[in-house]
């Protein structure tokens, strides 16, 4: 008697415990799923403080924009063990457009080429 009411005491508990969607994969879903105006791969062709000159390659998803557009980082850094984002680097950015530039939505990562 004493093992069925614990066991109906458990399957009531774990009834009422509320379910939390996984997050783990929260950005990956976000910049595959258009979360963003435009997922682009491009080629920094100027690094200059928070401002980026960046040459767009290709449009993965979203809106089309221009091949040449300037990218403010705000709040995003590279933090990819300690790395920065220097002149040439080949990147993949999650893009919103503020007013005639671009600022990152999802963080900007370096790819190791514009294939």
């Amino acid at each position: 008697m004493r093992r069925i009411s614990v066991l109906f005491i458990l399957m009531i508990f774990t009834t009422l415990i509320p379910i939390y969607p996984a997050l783990a994969a929260d950005i990956l879903w976000r910049l595959t799923h258009g979360d963003q105006y435009s997922l682009a791969i491009g080629e920094i062709e100027k690094a200059d403080g928070n401002i980026l000159d960046v040459r767009v390659a290709h449009i993965i998803s979203g809106n089309i924009i221009n091949q040449q557009i300037k990218v403010e980082l705000k709040e995003w850094k590279i933090q990819l063990l300690g790395q920065s984002i220097n002149q040439g680097d080949k990147v993949i950015m999650s893009l919103e457009k503020d007013g005639t530039d671009y600022s990152i939505k999802w963080g900007i990562y370096k790819v190791s080429s514009l294939d």
